[in-house]
């Protein structure tokens, strides 16, 4: 008997917890336990083997080819033509009543299937453009009106759409006038959580700013940098931690540089840090803050891309609508002289975590859009619907 259900098709392979930062082998793995999923897999793959889940030995068998081939495959290079190839061969056993999830991809339709083709964005070419963001900072003029133009008629052929954030989903509105009612905005929680989390005054009033990323530029460690020298005069006691980017380490009062980290180590450091900032000036979603949130951190950023999507500002965390290294600067100050408000933040960014953004909810707002019978009458819990558009600078 056919039955509804969701076939994922990503450019990474699926069941990799270093795919996409884990996020589609959780969504993947959540859909596939409420009998949800169909498949998942990728074009780039030379068999079906895993296309229901993951086998006992995956992630080593994973690990040691990762090392052997270590070479990146674009989506441009993989068969996502749906009349042939690996592809072709999974649709044409897919009930029409399904759903197909091509995330970052395009593909050339077959218009003899007729399932349901949902895209997976999270950012315009155009905004990725203008920011000088992921791979588009070296394309041509050429290279980006075509890039410009497969968005388009990708979203022509699509059904629906998923994004991580709303800001991602109004600005495909805003961009290609895409209808709004056919996007879903569904988030993600992180992949690593912790087992125990402290909120002991101690802890907040240690003054342990944590900063993680390795795109030093586009994740606003420079402006961060400059902020703290302010932060510095006023709060001597206050420290930055930078992890994960590949830069000079900053001779800079107070600033611990540590460079590459294990995941170990990471967890120590959300762990011992007293709040998070790391006021990216791109950033489509950023699992690093819902991982920050979950282990007990207030969040300073800005008010743009997916932040309002993940923190409540003066609740879980501060937004700001002014991007600079002063008005972070007397954010974070405000902050760090009071430790029990940081800690009321943590906690609150925690509970966010559990009641909007675990799994099941991201699972949940996706099902209501495509399939709400699967709810079972059930309401899905929604994330912040006011778009950070308008302040954006």
């Amino acid at each position: 008997m056919s039955r509804k259900q969701f076939l994922w098709v990503s450019p990474e392979p699926p069941w990799s917890q270093w795919s996409n930062s884990g996020f589609i082998r959780s969504i993947c793995l959540e859909l596939k336990n409420r009998g949800l999923l169909y498949g998942a897999f990728s074009p780039k793959e030379s068999s079906l083997l895993t296309l229901r889940g993951p086998g006992v030995a995956y992630d080593l068998r994973r690990r040691i080819a990762n090392r052997i081939f270590p070479t990146h495959i674009s989506s441009e290079r993989m068969n996502v033509d749906e009349s042939s190839g690996l592809l072709g061969k999974v649709l044409r056993n897919l009930s029409s009543e399904s759903f197909a999830i091509y995330q970052y991809m395009y593909p050339k339709i077959d218009r003899s299937l007729k399932h349901t083709r949902l895209l997976f964005q999270d950012i315009t070419v155009r905004e990725a453009v203008e920011t000088a963001s992921y791979e588009y900072k070296s394309l041509s003029r050429n290279e980006i009106a075509a890039k410009i133009d497969e968005q388009k008629k990708g979203l022509e052929d699509a059904d629906g759409v998923i994004t991580f954030s709303n800001y991602a989903a109004d600005s495909i509105v805003e961009e290609y006038g895409f209808p709004r009612e056919k996007i879903v905005a569904i988030g993600a929680r992180p992949v690593r959580s912790p087992r125990h989390v402290k909120f002991d005054l101690d802890r907040y009033a240690q003054g342990r700013l944590l900063f993680i990323g390795r795109q030093w530029e586009r994740k606003g460690g420079p402006m961060l940098l400059e902020a703290f020298k302010i932060v510095r005069d006023q709060v001597p006691h206050a420290t930055l931690t930078i992890a994960g980017a590949q830069i000079d380490p900053p001779n800079q009062d107070g600033v611990h540089y540590l460079g590459s980290v294990s995941n170990q180590q990471i967890a120590q450091l959300f762990a011992k840090s007293s709040i998070f900032s790391m006021p990216a000036r791109c950033e489509t979603w950023g699992l690093v803050y819902t991982e920050a949130a979950a282990s007990g951190l207030p969040i300073l950023g800005f008010s743009a891309w997916a932040m309002p999507d993940i923190v409540k500002t003066g609740v879980s965390g501060i937004l700001l609508g002014e991007q600079s290294a002063e008005a972070l600067a007397h954010a974070l100050i405000g902050l760090l002289r009071e430790p029990e408000r940081m800690a009321s933040m943590g906690r609150a960014a925690q509970s966010y975590m559990q009641s909007t953004l675990d799994w099941p909810h991201v699972v949940d707002r996706l099902v209501a859009k495509f399939m709400p019978d699967a709810l079972d009458g059930r309401s899905a819990v929604w994330m912040n619907e006011i778009s950070p558009r308008s302040r954006k600078s």
